[in-house]
């Protein structure tokens, strides 16, 4: 799956662009769900500018409300959770695996950009990384007399577990996966259950953006309507 930089890697990789207000507040939430009056004496920022971040974490489907305290969505709060890192603070497992993980956009400059967040966010996983390897930009024809540069990661990692790697599927989007090790495998039920939890979450998370996404598009539609209807009416076209 080819990733179109400037259109879906921004919303897929926000985790790692927050603000620096963002961040602090993305940190404390983490610990506990907390009112905004707790998050304000924590933090040290005005009602105003917390509000205003609040909104914006709530709209990107990061963050929500309930009763009179924020919390991180639960999607988010598995991934980000505090023990995430003592799960996997274990001897490097047998599954072993290749991703490629491409990206392509018109801009060279935007393109860059995104694959350095990416990268950035692949090395600070806590799996071992066996082999990685970035190509240089490369012009291709996306259709016909129309051009994008493209980029790839390659990165040959181990993990604990199969779950893992559903994981790296879910929050990586490679264009390829290869199962190195093991041949063959068994898997529990309740391990089963957990890795269909995690897909089942990621999917309902992606879907949350991509809807966001057409609704916005669509008010921009009508509001373009509008504008248009206004000039015909005042004589302007």
């Amino acid at each position: 799956m080819n990733i179109k930089i400037e259109e879906k890697v921004k919303n897929m990789s926000r985790i790692s662009r927050f603000s620096e207000q963002q961040q602090d507040i993305a940190k404390a939430l983490k610990e506990s769900p907390k009112t905004i009056e707790q998050l304000r004496e924590e933090l040290g920022i005005n009602a105003r500018e917390l509000n205003e971040e609040l909104k914006k974490l709530i709209n990107m489907k990061l963050v929500e409300r309930k009763e009179e305290k924020y919390k991180l969505i639960d999607y988010i709060e598995q991934k980000l959770g505090s023990n995430r890192k003592e799960e996997y603070d274990e001897p490097e497992g047998a599954y072993i695996a290749n991703m490629i993980i491409e990206g392509t956009s018109e801009d060279k400059e935007t393109l860059k950009k995104e694959m350095d967040v990416l990268e950035e966010r692949i090395k600070k996983e806590p799996f071992k990384i066996l082999h990685f390897e970035r190509s240089e930009p490369e012009e291709i024809e996306v259709e016909e007399e129309k051009k994008a540069n493209s980029e790839f990661i390659e990165v040959k990692v181990t993990t604990p577990k199969v779950s893992d790697m559903i994981y790296l599927a879910i929050n990586y989007g490679p264009s390829s996966i290869e199962i190195l090790e093991p041949d063959t495998t068994e898997i529990k039920m309740d391990q089963l259950q957990n890795i269909l939890n995690d897909v089942a979450s990621g999917v309902h998370y992606y879907t949350s953006i991509i809807l966001q996404q057409r609704q916005a598009v669509e008010k921009m539609k009508q509001q373009i309507a509008m504008l248009e209807k206004e000039r015909r009416e005042l004589g302007l076209t």
